[in-house]
């Protein structure tokens, strides 16, 4: 796969990752949860579509890597800033 096809494909499964935590609540819930633990940096980079997005593209992409893909570290570099603008 080229780094191009592979920060796109990473893009759009962390933007759909991203809106159905949304749409479904479960953001809102783990970042309550969260401040409620006393976990107050993971709470904010909740809040923060940037953050999230980058965390996110990584867990994609070593899932990815995982399955056989070879993701370069360009990847990382190039999905979330894709993702933030597709959110």
């Amino acid at each position: 796969m080229s780094t191009l096809y592979q920060a796109i494909v990473v893009a759009l499964v962390a933007t759909f990752i991203i809106l159905f935590l949304g749409k479904t609540g479960l953001r809102t819930k783990f970042r309550d949860w969260n401040d409620k633990i006393g976990i107050s940096i993971v709470a904010d980079m909740l809040e923060c579509d940037f953050c999230l997005s980058f965390w996110i593209c990584l867990f994609v992409a070593l899932s990815l890597w995982a399955f056989g893909y070879e993701p370069h570290l360009l990847v990382l570099l190039c999905a979330p800033p894709i993702t933030r603008y597709l959110l």
